[in-house]
């Protein structure tokens, strides 16, 4: 693990000082198998002590490692500079055996999906906290898996209605 992460970390930096005069960010994304925590990402981000670094949080990723997007969130502070957006049923109900593994679990679903998921109050709530504004992704294809064309595009209306109550209020 030290090892994958220490070259994560070197590509990390080379991907900063290429992009130094660049309007590019480089975020890295939180990631169960490599960089599962914020602590991490941060102390590989602030060792680069470059400006165009920054956190991208995925909640499906956190919430099968780590629970806590509001803590992870605040924690990134102005370095969150990237938000995908998705649920999956975190690890609730794994067997011990089950733990290591995720990528079957990273189902990518409209957010608000599941119960006892992801605490989506709490991510809106960190975000208005630290006056987000960066990108927002809402990296959903499992909603779309399988689906005929004329049933996608309803999908895809329901979608966006529910992101719009679910992020922005009712109004």
């Amino acid at each position: 693990m030290k090892k994958c992460r220490d070259a994560l970390a070197d590509s990390l930096q080379r991907l900063a000082d290429y992009t130094k005069d660049t309007p590019v960010c480089v975020c890295i994304e939180n990631c169960p198998d490599t960089v599962p925590d914020v602590e991490t990402i941060l102390t590989m981000i602030e060792s680069a002590e470059r400006q165009n670094l920054g956190c991208c949080l995925d909640t499906g990723h956190l919430n099968l490692s780590t629970p806590g997007a509001g803590h992870f969130i605040r924690k990134c502070g102005g370095r969150l500079r990237a938000l995908h957006l998705n649920d999956n049923p975190g690890m609730h109900d794994r067997s011990e055996d089950q733990m290591g593994y995720w990528y079957a679990d990273d189902i990518h679903l409209m957010p608000g999906t599941f119960v006892h998921s992801v605490d989506w109050a709490d991510v809106i709530a960190a975000l208005h906290e630290i006056n987000y504004s960066g990108l927002w992704n809402l990296e959903i294809p499992g909603e779309f898996r399988n689906l005929p064309d004329d049933l996608r595009e309803l999908k895809l209306k329901q979608c966006f209605e529910w992101s719009k109550a679910l992020f922005c209020g009712n109004g």
